[in-house]
């Protein structure tokens, strides 16, 4: 993923602490011998993370369809981890429908533009907390006993189901789907999940 989503040309990304500098250094020599690539013809905006997420994203998806006249890679990258249990205002557990659903209300309305951009890829980072989840259908949104863990790890594995059953339907028409585990990064994005992914992460 790293070596796909490079930075912009004349801008060095961090090389990592210790020994890793010397994989780092292997892994940005190919990078800069790519040509560089042409500019989308305009930029889509930011938007924040909607507060409702089928409307929201039928709106992003359809300003990106207005400012892109194709798509070649389609990145899905959301990871939200939550100690407390959290609704959507259109009833959907928090964590689910931003790992989740996001990517695959996205990914299916964007599918027509990435057919038509064949050959196209997406790309799904899921994580390897999948391996401690179970998709809860007899209590999908966490409503009967919810768990902050479990519920990032059912995600994760959502994502990876959706890939491969996503691929599986794609397949002969040039464009591909995969799905990942970036790696642990240093960052506070499970902050307000500390303490759950703590005690159950050796589980």
């Amino acid at each position: 993923m790293g070596k796909r989503t490079p930075p912009p040309p004349g801008e060095q990304p961090p090389a990592p602490p210790g020994d890793d500098a010397s994989l780092f250094r292997a892994a940005i020599g190919p990078v800069r011998e790519l040509p560089p690539q042409p500019a989308p013809p305009r930029k889509p905006p930011p938007r924040a993370l909607p507060r409702t997420v089928p409307p929201g994203i039928r709106a992003v998806a359809a300003e990106l369809q207005a400012a892109l006249p194709r798509i070649d890679v389609l990145v899905n990258n959301a990871g939200l981890a939550l100690r407390d249990r959290l609704v959507t205002e259109d009833g959907f557990e928090n964590t689910f429908a931003v790992n989740h659903l996001a990517y695959f209300l996205l990914t299916r309305l964007l599918q027509p533009t990435l057919l038509a951009s064949a050959p196209a890829r997406v790309v799904n980072v899921s994580s390897e907390a999948h391996r401690w989840g179970s998709i809860r259908f007899d209590d999908l949104m966490g409503e009967v006993a919810y768990d902050g863990w479990k519920a990032y790890a059912q995600s994760k594995l959502a994502n990876v189901l959706f890939t491969y059953e996503l691929a599986r339907r794609l397949d002969g028409t040039g464009v591909t789907a995969n799905c990942l585990h970036p790696g642990l990064v240093g960052t506070a994005f499970a902050r307000k999940a500390r303490a759950t992914c703590t005690s159950n992460a050796g589980k």
